[in-house]
């Protein structure tokens, strides 16, 4: 009996490790997590984006009382990290850089060569998405190419066949520096604007 609870102990324990927070990684696809928009410490999770008042700005200490703590992502960037561990940090990624007439979805290798033509910007964000579509994980592009497919964000929306929750992280750079980064979450993104 002792070595039965010993296993399910065990068993339970690794189970804890390796759940985390939710999922983890990109999968290959270039795809964030939903685990990826949350809120770390020490590398464990305090809290998810569907648990926070979004947007969760990590410069706002007061915002849910963490003065003092040091706030990360899941990938252990925090304000003050520089572009350099940003593009590390989340090499195989596909993020949205706004500088280019509207912006352009690029990877972190694209933005790095691309530094020298952005540096005369005193600011600059990047920007990762993604849309959980009935449980199922798509970047921008994919999830408006699905959206395309099927007549459009409101003809989902009227269908009622489609749940789509958006997740949403920017980092605000200035001087290569990591000065502000924001955590949004919408449970439900289809739902028409009010006019």
């Amino acid at each position: 009996m002792k070595r039965v609870l010993c296993l399910v102990a065990a068993v339970l324990i690794m189970a804890g490790v390796f759940a985390g927070c939710g999922d983890s990684g990109s999968n290959g696809s270039g795809v964030l997590q939903t685990d990826e928009y949350g809120v770390y410490e020490d590398g464990k999770c305090i809290a998810m984006a569907e648990e926070l008042d979004t947007p969760f700005f990590f410069e706002n200490e007061m915002q849910y009382d963490y003065k003092g703590r040091e706030l990360s992502t899941k990938r252990g960037i925090k304000i003050g990290s520089t572009v350099r561990e940003l593009v590390d940090a989340y090499k195989e990624c596909i993020f949205w850089h706004p500088a280019n007439d509207g912006g352009d979805f690029i990877s972190a290798s694209e933005y790095i060569d691309s530094l020298a033509e952005y540096k005369e910007a005193e600011a600059d964000a990047l920007v990762f998405f993604t849309y959980d579509v009935n449980g199922k994980l798509y970047s921008h592009q994919d999830f408006r190419a699905l959206a395309d497919e099927n007549g459009g964000r409101d003809a989902m929306y009227e269908s009622g066949d489609y749940i789509v929750k958006h997740y949403k992280i920017d980092f605000l750079i200035e001087d290569n520096i990591i000065e502000s980064i924001m955590i949004g979450y919408n449970p439900d993104s289809l739902v028409p604007w009010k006019k």
